[in-house]
């Protein structure tokens, strides 16, 4: 996938998201059911690596939003429906997964077309 496919929005100041969270934070994605992108925000307690990963819900990985370093406080990333190919992927549950600080938190996704 190239960058344009996927976005990393600056949401320093969304109410909805803690500045310095206690603990890693996974929110609901927003719109959910979505067509076609999705706004996936999380806030990470401390500075560091950060995984984004869409599996399907048979278990397969479909792509990965984001691998690597972090700062601190809200974060966010667009999922435009593509998989790590740049082909669109079918209608149906995915599953988000974030790890970060040796923690992983999980949210469904459903993409309706």
């Amino acid at each position: 996938a190239s960058a344009a496919d996927f976005a990393v929005i600056d949401v320093t100041g969304v109410g909805d998201l803690p500045e310095a969270p206690a603990a890693l934070t996974l929110l609901p994605n927003r719109p959910n059911p979505f067509n076609p992108s999705t706004e996936i925000r999380f806030a990470l307690p401390a500075a560091g690596r950060v995984t984004v990963r869409l599996y399907s819900a048979a278990g397969r990985l479909v792509a990965t939003l984001a691998d690597g370093e972090r700062p601190a406080g809200p974060q966010a990333v667009v999922w435009r429906g593509l998989d790590d190919a740049g082909a669109p992927v079918a209608s149906g549950t995915y599953f988000c997964r974030l790890e970060a600080g040796g923690r992983t938190l999980t949210r469904k996704l459903t993409l309706v077309k």
